[in-house]
């Protein structure tokens, strides 16, 4: 900070502002990395990668960096450490560096038969030879086989995609057709489904990151060393922990989850569908509301037939809780209805208006529209049943995190067409009614 400082033009407090500006949104990502929204989170981390680099940017996202005394610090670099011939054991040189070089391999000196990688361990330069590697993976894979089985089983659903060549779309629905609750389950907890085979279904969501980045997946179990600050790894290193923030971050979850759950809308709608939490089938003559638990993938199911107006015409709630970075879906269904009407969605989180939902609108002819971003201040559909027939509300949650709790709300508007409700009977003229104990006023007629 510092040298950007000196760097300013002097008296030039815009350019000032410029050259601190890298500096601030680091502070402020290192210090609110766990209290930020999604989308600051996103920018900042864009922002900082920008600016400094990926590993930087990467340890700022997971919360790695701190004030003096909370984390270690970034010395200056220090010189290049030099590597001397291998003997029999090898050498490891802890020596404090500023900043995570990528892994390299080097030859040992000529006469040696030995090579060695030279791999960053939080603060300190490691000189590992092949055996040394070898066995470190094989302790991350028993790691990950007792302590991120959802891991293991995601990686397991990549892997077969991948020996099928199964492209993305097929691949979604192929696996909505498995796992259709899917989404309602938290990535992390994912291995506690169906015997644990749940999670082999995230091997769509690995498949989007290693498109988006090659090698992400065959290397992430090692790849998280660099960002250990140096703890050191054994039968107690909470591995899925480690492993979990890291694709989070390195993968851009927050952001990646709601784009992967769009595409999925695209290419499981209406067919093989996915888990419903709640249906709305509207007809001429009556609303059906079926709710099932929150336990994702609950066939139990609460059913309620509204047939009054002014039942029909409420508002339906529902209230909603969503795990880290999963979602649940609604559907309003009016193949039947004859007659038109309109609905307006909206959706509240702690009382405040939130665009957290992808809305998918299927017309009377033709496939599903593609989803749009539900609006904050809410989202109308008009002519549900004579020009739309069916519409799907996907809730989700980017946070990777923390559950969220909302308030879905669908409520009918200009039901156009409905039948009014029925008058009352008019009062007879031959032979003359007889008094009521009202006297002449008679409390169902119209005064």
């Amino acid at each position: 900070m510092r040298d950007a400082i000196a760097a300013a033009p002097a008296g030039d407090v815009a350019q000032l502002g410029a050259h601190l500006r890298p500096f601030d949104e680091l502070v402020t990502l290192a210090e609110g990395w766990n209290q930020l929204d999604d989308e600051q989170c996103a920018s900042l981390h864009d922002s900082i990668t920008e600016s400094f680099g990926r590993q930087l940017g990467l340890a700022a996202l997971r919360g790695k960096l701190g004030r003096g005394g909370e984390a270690p610090g970034a010395p200056e670099p220090p010189p290049a450490p030099v590597v001397a011939a291998p003997s029999q054991t090898p050498a490891t040189v802890a020596t404090p560096v500023a900043s995570a070089p990528g892994a390299g391999r080097t030859k040992a000196p000529p006469g040696s038969p030995l090579v060695v990688e030279i791999r960053m361990s939080g603060q300190q330069v490691q000189v590992e030879t092949p055996e040394e590697q070898r066995e470190r993976e094989e302790l991350l894979e028993r790691l990950a086989a007792d302590g991120a089985r959802w891991w293991v089983g995601a990686r397991a659903g990549w892997e077969s995609l991948v020996q099928r060549g199964v492209p993305a779309a097929e691949a979604m629905r192929e696996t909505l057709k498995r796992f259709p609750h899917l989404f309602s389950v938290p990535l992390s907890r994912s291995d506690e489904y169906e015997s644990g085979r749940l999670s082999e279904g995230y091997g769509i969501l690995l498949q989007r990151l290693e498109k988006e980045e090659p090698g992400f997946v065959r290397g992430a179990l090692t790849r998280i060393n660099p960002q250990l600050a140096g703890r050191k790894i054994d039968e107690r290193y909470p591995l899925g922990q480690e492993l979990y923030q890291y694709i989070v971050a390195e993968g851009r979850l927050y952001k990646t989850f709601p784009d992967l759950l769009r595409d999925v809308l695209v290419h499981a709608l209406p067919e093989p569908g996915l888990w419903l939490q709640g249906t709305i089938t509207e007809t001429d003559g009556a609303t059906t509301i079926v709710t099932h638990p929150e336990e994702p993938g609950g066939r139990r199911e609460e059913v309620r037939t509204l047939t009054t107006l002014a039942e029909r015409v409420a508002a339906h709630t529902f209230s909603i809780t969503t795990g880290p970075l999963t979602a649940r879906v609604f559907s309003v269904q009016a193949s039947e209805l004859t007659r038109a009407a309109d609905i307006e969605i909206q959706l509240k989180e702690n009382g405040a208006p939130t665009d957290r939902a992808w809305i998918v609108v299927t017309p009377v002819t033709g496939k599903a529209e593609p989803p749009r971003k539900h609006r904050a201040g809410g989202t109308k559909i008009e002519y549900l049943g004579t020009q739309q027939r069916a519409v799907w509300i996907a809730a989700f949650n980017s946070d990777p995190n923390a559950d969220k709790t909302y308030e879905l709300t669908v409520s009918f508007k200009n039901r156009l067409g409905m039948p009014a409700p029925p008058p009352p009977p008019a009062p007879k003229s031959e032979p003359e009614a007889a008094p009521s104990s009202f006297g002449k006023f008679f409390p169902f007629n119209k005064r």
